[in-house]
């Protein structure tokens, strides 16, 4: 989990627009891996919690909350790859 953040925390350096708020947000996060079949439980929240700290953070430097929202996405998209196992 720790260089998922890491990794979050070099891509919001490059964090740059349309309105998403994070309650929104983390229902599209819900939906997606419901969508990809991940698994419920622990793994799967805290995947989910990462990828709304990482899109908060860049709204704080960011007026682009799209390419943020997108960065979220990829951000639960790595940390999902973890909860198969």
């Amino acid at each position: 989990m720790l260089k998922i953040l890491a990794a979050a925390s070099l891509l919001l350096i490059g964090c740059g627009g349309t309105t998403t708020d994070s309650t929104e947000l983390q229902s599209v996060l819900e939906d997606t891996a419901d969508r990809e079949g991940v698994p419920a439980g622990e793994c799967r929240d805290e995947c989910v919690a990462a990828a709304l700290v990482v899109f908060d953070a860049c709204t704080e430097k960011s007026d682009s909350e799209e390419r943020c929202e997108k960065i979220a996405r990829a951000i639960q998209w790595l940390c999902s790859k973890h909860c198969y196992d």
